[in-house]
């Protein structure tokens, strides 16, 4: 699809500071991390430096505003075949001297733009700050593209912009799944509330769908079943909209799950779930039903939106089922919590798509603030 945006076709960097909003919203666990996010940026990275541009990274980390993206500078560096310098502020006199500074072809990385709560409410004078010091932006952070934050939108009334090719790309591949919802499944799992929005939305527009996690969970209570101590969190406020989608006749519901003690993850077994989890053990993961099995055999398109087990802990039930279809169809792993759950399986043929919250907007949508606001962007920068 095209979109009536600036591209890197239209770009000329040489000698240019670029703005480079990208996404490194990474967590980590002891120093270990999946690197996937630097991986998919280091080709737009690289064609903006070989063009001879100043490249500045730009990006958020984290829900503690202290969190800092320091420990991503040696992988930067390595990927990206020179040194990154890190700078410990997004805005303010030492950005202005080290962007002074730069030389065509250096890279620097600035620290997590949510250190400000003006980067949340979107202010004006923050947006100003965050770009005074460019030539012009590139926006090539698809995660947060449903975000009006300053650092996506606020940036672009105030500079020229281009659309990154990493964010074209997940948007167009995500299109696909929009334009044809024949014999299309879609696999829900996670822990976030919004899920079950999102299945209610994929059922209304004929996609089958396969929920695990948090909204198998939720399903199950509403259905009438004890899940003993399996996670409900928020998902409980959403109980009266599954009442209405339970029914459907492309909701496939598994009948097996396997639980285990919800303290220590042991003694895990398989139970039918109208035997009900008991006190004290958790649902875990899910065995597929044939029905399931049958419609990811036959389905074209196969499209994974969070974890369906708790992969964390070393179970795999059903995603190792899932990701057995995965290689012989058209096929999308969305989010990086999921990204990092079906790495295990060593897939090569599915499409990753590293926004889960902006590739669910964006299939609702068709569009997300970003979008609107490189299109707004092109108009009022017409001529530049």
């Amino acid at each position: 699809m095209k979109y009536n945006v600036r591209t890197f076709e239209d770009a000329d960097f040489s000698g240019k500071v670029v703005y480079d909003r990208v996404d490194l919203n990474i967590s980590k666990s002891d120093d270990v991390y999946d690197d996937t996010k630097i991986k998919v940026i280091v080709d737009d990275c690289k064609r903006i430096l070989e063009d001879g541009g100043k490249l500045v990274l730009v990006s958020h980390i984290g829900r503690d505003p202290n969190d800092s993206l320091r420990f991503l500078v040696k992988d930067l560096s390595r990927y990206l075949e020179r040194d990154v310098k890190f700078v410990n502020d997004c805005i303010g006199p030492k950005v202005h001297r080290t962007v002074k500074e730069m030389k065509p072809g250096d890279v620097v990385l600035l620290e997590n733009v949510r250190m400000y709560p003006e980067e949340k409410s979107n202010n004006e004078l923050f947006s100003n700050a965050l770009i005074e010091n460019m030539d012009f932006g590139v926006f090539d952070a698809f995660p947060v593209s449903h975000r009006k934050h300053a650092s996506v939108v606020g940036v672009m009334k105030r500079k020229p912009f281009y659309a990154g090719p990493r964010f074209l790309y997940e948007m167009e591949q995500l299109e696909k799944f929009r334009e044809k919802r024949e014999d299309t499944v879609c696999v829900l799992g996670g822990i976030k509330k919004e899920k079950l929005l999102a299945i209610e939305m994929f059922l209304q527009n004929g996609y089958k769908v396969i929920p695990g996690g948090m909204p198998l969970n939720v399903i199950y209570k509403t259905l009438g079943k004890d899940v003993g101590d399996s996670l409900i969190g928020e998902g409980e406020e959403y109980i009266n909209e599954v009442k209405k989608i339970i029914t459907d006749k492309n909701l496939i519901i598994p009948d097996r799950v396997r639980i285990a003690k919800k303290d220590d993850f042991t003694d895990t077994k398989m139970i039918d779930i109208d035997e009900g989890v008991p006190s004290g053990y958790q649902i875990i993961g899910f065995e597929l039903p044939e029905i399931a099995h049958e419609y990811l055999g036959s389905a074209n398109r196969i499209m994974i939106a969070g974890p369906t087990d708790i992969y964390e802990k070393g179970f795999y039930d059903s995603m190792k089922e899932i990701a057995s279809y995965l290689e012989s169809t058209e096929s999308v792993i969305m989010g990086a919590n999921t990204i990092e759950a079906y790495k295990k399986f060593n897939l090569k043929n599915p499409v990753l798509i590293t926004g889960g919250g902006a590739g669910l907007y964006f299939l609702k949508n068709g569009t997300n603030p970003a979008l609107g606001s490189l299109e707004d962007n092109m108009k009022k920068f017409k001529n530049k």
